[in-house]
């Protein structure tokens, strides 16, 4: 079984317990050759470290888990 599939999703959202504040959260979906989905959520918080980490999974680790 092999990794063939790598999706990066940046979501912004606003916070209901804190005024309706923008919080950040990046969300990556794995597919592998055998039709095996899983997710996995990474806080990011601010909008430039959810720039950040998205460019690092898309154009780094990406490379690395396919």
């Amino acid at each position: 079984m092999s990794i063939k599939k790598f999706d990066v999703f940046p979501l912004t959202y606003q916070e209901p317990n804190d005024d309706h504040a923008d919080r950040y959260i990046t969300l990556v979906r794995l597919e592998t050759d055998t039709g095996i989905v899983g997710w996995g959520e990474g806080i990011t918080k601010f909008r430039e470290s959810t720039l950040a980490t998205t460019a690092l999974l898309e154009n780094g680790l990406a490379d690395l888990v396919l």
